[in-house]
């Protein structure tokens, strides 16, 4: 082969190997362009709906090319009705074209009144609760001079306010009358009958004993006492006195 065959022969396989270079090179951008441009017109931002009225979201999920999957009613006392409040898949999240929403719509709670239960036993009062659609909240107990043991005091809203239906209403509970707690005076030294008349005036059980022998400066008083001096003490508790006998 002469140097001039070699020549061309070299410069034809050159051209043949750029020539497939730029083919592939093409062919990269184009395809890279064609799978963004299609990546494109297969997904979306997620428009949000939070806030519209039921009607105006599903108008603009029908001119989205979305599809409405569910709507879910949601009791709410801070919304309008029929306002949409939350949303499924979430605002600005890239979706596909066409994907099914589910929204949440407020509903208004029926509402009713707190019904007066002051004075009520308890058990009733938790019935009665329970007929106006409202239910039991905390429970708290205190002493009350005026109202049995186990009666309503207060509730908590109060009695006639106007609160939706399932709202919780606490209860405050009678333990009755506080209990008299009397301190045991010191009776050494006073008379049989003068230690008598102010225990039986705090509701005690006396128990006397006499002790003869004393000297009789001593005879008919007190000589000693139990319980002590300054113990605390309850209705009905026992005291005995030990009274100077001849």
């Amino acid at each position: 082969m002469s140097e001039s065959a070699g020549i061309t022969l070299f410069r034809g396989c050159l051209m043949f190997v750029f020539t497939l270079f730029f083919i592939a090179i093409f062919s990269m951008v184009a395809g890279y362009v064609m799978y963004t441009q299609i990546g494109r017109t297969t997904t979306m931002a997620m428009p949000s709906f939070i806030g519209y009225s039921e009607s105006d979201a599903i108008e603009r999920i029908n001119e989205s090319g979305l599809k409405l999957l569910k709507l879910n009613k949601v009791p709410s006392t801070d919304h309008p009705e029929g306002t949409i409040i939350d949303q499924t898949p979430r605002p600005f999240t890239e979706i596909r074209r066409g994907r099914s929403v589910v929204l949440d719509v407020s509903e208004s709670l029926e509402e009713t009144m707190v019904p007066d239960l002051k004075g009520i036993e308890e058990r009733y009062g938790l019935v009665t609760l329970g007929e106006e659609g409202l239910i039991q909240g905390k429970v708290a107990r205190a002493f009350h001079q005026n109202q049995a043991v186990d009666s309503v005091i207060a509730t908590f809203p109060p009695a006639g306010e106007e609160v939706p239906k399932g709202t919780s209403v606490d209860l405050l509970i009678s333990r009755g009358p506080r209990p008299l707690a009397y301190v045991m005076p010191d009776l050494r030294a006073s008379t049989e009958d003068r230690a008598r008349e102010r225990l039986s005036q705090a509701g005690l059980l006396i128990l006397p004993e006499r002790r003869s022998g004393t000297r009789s400066s001593l005879v008919g008083k007190v000589i000693d006492q139990e319980p002590k001096p300054g113990m605390k003490l309850s209705p009905g508790q026992e005291v005995k006195l030990i009274v100077g006998a001849p």
